[in-house]
C-alpha cells in the first residue's frame, strides 16, 4: 500500500509531464501558425486589444460607433472585456445570463458579468432582469428554481440565484398541458 507521500510524488510527476506536453504543443502550434502566416481567434483578440492601447485608435473606434451592443455577455473573457471597455464610453448595452455560461473551458469568466451588474446597480444605472419564462409551465419553472436556488449560490457560482435570478412563470397552458418535472438518480455501485 502506498503512502500519501508516494501518491503525491507520482501525481506530481504526472502533472509535470502534462504541463510539459501542453507547453510543447503550444510552442509547436505557434511555430506552425507563423510558418503558415495564420492567426487564430485568440490572436485576433490580442492584436485588437494591442491596437486599442493606442489612444488615437481607441478614440477613432469610439467616435465611429454610437452604441456598443454585446450579446452573451456572461461568456466574455478578460481580453474581450478589455476590448469592450476600450471601445465603449457610457454607450454599452449588454445582454447575458450567468446561468447560461458555458465557455469556462475557453477562459470565459462569468464573474465579469456579475460584477458589472452589481456595479451598475450600485451606481443607480438601469438594469433589466429578463426572468419571465413564457415557454415552460409553472411546474417546470418551480423545479428549475428549486434546483438552481440550492446549487447556484454566490460561493459556488458567483451568483445568488435565489436572490435575484429566479425564473417567473409567464406562460399560459391548458390544464392538461401544465407540465411536470421528474428527477431520476442513477447510482452506479
Amino acid at each position: 500500500e502506498k503512502t500519501d507521500a508516494e501518491r503525491s510524488e507520482k501525481s506530481s510527476r504526472h502533472v509535470r509531464a502534462l504541463v510539459e506536453t501542453a507547453l510543447a504543443v503550444r510552442k509547436r502550434y505557434a511555430e506552425k501558425k507563423r510558418e503558415e502566416n495564420l492567426l487564430d481567434f485568440s490572436d485576433l483578440e490580442h492584436f485588437a486589444l494591442k491596437a486599442l492601447c493606442d489612444e488615437r485608435v481607441k478614440k477613432a473606434v469610439r467616435e465611429k460607433y454610437k452604441y456598443v451592443f454585446v450579446d452573451e455577455y456572461q461568456d466574455v473573457n478578460g481580453v474581450q472585456e478589455s476590448i469592450i471597455s476600450a471601445v465603449s464610453d457610457n454607450n454599452l448595452f449588454m445582454v447575458g445570463d450567468v446561468k447560461q455560461s458555458i465557455y469556462g473551458f475557453r477562459g470565459c469568466r462569468p464573474e465579469i458579468f456579475g460584477g458589472k451588474l452589481e456595479d451598475m446597480k450600485a451606481r443607480g444605472e438601469k438594469t433589466v432582469l429578463l426572468n419571465h419564462n413564457f415557454r415552460s409551465a409553472a411546474e417546470v419553472i418551480n423545479a428549475v428554481n428549486a434546483i438552481f436556488s440550492y446549487s447556484m449560490t454566490k460561493e459556488s457560482s458567483g451568483t445568488d440565484y435565489a436572490g435575484g435570478s429566479m425564473l417567473i412563470s409567464g406562460g399560459v397552458f391548458p390544464e392538461e398541458e401544465r407540465g411536470r418535472a421528474e428527477l431520476h438518480l442513477l447510482i452506479n455501485e
